[in-house]
């Protein structure tokens, strides 16, 4: 993936701003998170190791599939690793606030 052990993850600095700013797009209209949520899912690959695959099963029942080809997973788990260190984050600040950390 990369040299960089420590946080390999983080944009470099030069793409810094602009992640930011995708991040913030991407809230904006994203619309109701909890509108979305659900409740079970299951991660595979195919079986010629092509894809990585993702099945979501809402509370209604309906079950949607999802698919990344290889040369997209990589960046995939950049970002979804991003996301997770934002969570971690946002989730210890609410608890500062609160006085619980």
């Amino acid at each position: 993936m990369t040299d960089k052990l420590e946080a390999w993850w983080r944009p470099p600095p030069e793409h810094e701003g602009r992640a930011e700013q995708n991040r913030l797009k991407f809230k904006a209209q994203f619309g109701s998170f909890e509108a979305v949520e659900f409740d079970s899912y299951w991660l595979g690959t195919s079986m010629d190791g092509k894809h990585l695959a993702f099945q979501f099963q809402r509370p209604d029942g309906s079950t949607h599939r999802f698919a990344l080809s290889d040369q997209m997973v990589e960046q995939f788990f950049a970002e979804l690793a991003g996301c997770i260190e934002e969570m971690g984050q946002r989730q210890l600040a609410a608890k500062e606030l609160d006085g619980n950390a």
